[in-house]
């Protein structure tokens, strides 16, 4: 007898849900006590794929719901919780790297791609994402040498 793969076996059912879901949401009724307690423990087992549909997410409790979130932020951020269960560095979107280093979003990209700033691309987006630290430290050393651009703006 073969092992059944749960986690493969929880997306499969929790993609079903989404889908019941939706539907049902258009004809204008919510799920019963037994999906959202169904839906809540397969989020449990696969919070990736949770995080992912939009009907499950907003069926689930909110304790349930907490744990999906920390997950996609994990997932997002590419590090998860560090040895000792401190939480690591989040990351943060070029836009919110751009505003907090005082350049332009293409000059933050630039930045990314000759490795000034410790960043990776999401593999499913191709979007950067910047380490928040390596933003902040970017911010003050520029601030602290702070040179004027071709224009004068002071933006390298």
């Amino acid at each position: 007898m073969t092992v059944p793969d749960v986690p493969r076996m929880a997306h499969l059912s929790l993609l079903a849900f989404e889908a019941a879901l939706t539907a049902q949401a258009r004809n204008g009724a919510g799920p019963s006590a037994d999906v959202v307690y169904t839906i809540g423990r397969l989020a449990l087992t696969v919070p990736e794929t949770a995080s992912r549909c939009p009907a499950v997410r907003a069926a689930l409790p909110p304790d349930v719901l907490a744990v999906v979130v920390m997950a996609q932020v994990s997932a997002v951020a590419g590090s998860g919780m560090a040895d000792g269960g401190e939480v690591r560095a989040v990351s943060v979107g070029v836009p919110a790297a751009a505003v907090a280093i005082g350049v332009s979003e293409r000059r933050v990209r630039q930045l990314c791609q000759a490795g000034a700033l410790a960043a990776a691309r999401h593999p499913h987006t191709g979007k950067w994402r910047v380490q928040a630290d390596a933003v902040e430290e970017y911010a003050r050393r520029r601030a602290g040498g702070r040179r004027a651009g071709p224009g004068g703006r002071g933006d390298d």
